[in-house]
């Protein structure tokens, strides 16, 4: 995994600019935890913003995710 991705969720499918429901970066080992977000669809924005990145920087993504049971 990659350490200091940053990882915004948005409620509901496709959404690429509104209210952000949560903001969490990824750990030492890529992974990351997301609590207290309510059933439902987010679209979750994945942004590269290392300042030491060695060995070059990904390009921003985004994915849908569903959470089925509330945190």
């Amino acid at each position: 995994g990659i350490e200091g991705l940053t990882l915004t969720f948005y409620r509901g499918i496709n959404i690429r600019k509104g209210t952000v429901c949560k903001t969490v970066k990824s750990q030492s080992n890529g992974s990351y935890s997301v609590n207290g977000l309510a059933y439902g669809n987010y679209t979750v924005k994945i942004q590269d913003c290392r300042t030491n990145a060695k060995d070059g920087k990904y390009m921003d993504g985004y994915m849908n995710v569903l959470v089925t049971k509330a945190a």
